[in-house]
């Protein structure tokens, strides 16, 4: 299994740390950090915090694979485009804006094995 941390535009940047100080004790095979692009109307100070922001993460989190995408494409193309790069059976997604609630994340992979 693997674990998707899928960000948004930031707007708040203690989001996504939250999210990933959230995640379950789990031996993830891969973790993945993504970043959707920026809207075309965001101007130079925006992108020059963006970039320094997504550079901040990936230094800080380097067990991270971070993906920065160059255009706005949303969730549901993220999640798709790693799909194609995940070889997990599963994939264990948090939205940035999201805390999961603690969770025995192992014995519910025993409990989906079994179904």
């Amino acid at each position: 299994m693997d674990i998707i941390i899928a960000g948004a535009t930031i707007k708040d940047e203690t989001m996504i740390q939250k999210a990933i100080a959230s995640a379950p004790e789990y031996p993830f095979s891969k973790k993945y950090i993504l970043f959707d692009g920026l809207k075309e109307d965001s101007g130079s100070l925006k992108t020059d915090n963006y970039f320094a922001y997504t550079k901040y993460i990936a230094n800080k989190y380097p067990e991270f694979i971070v993906i920065r995408f160059d255009e706005c494409i949303y969730f549901r193309e993220m999640i798709e485009y790693v799909c194609g790069l995940s070889k997990a059976d599963r994939l264990f997604v948090i939205q940035d804006d999201v805390e999961v609630m603690p969770m025995d994340l192992k014995r519910i992979v025993i409990r989906m094995n079994h179904l």
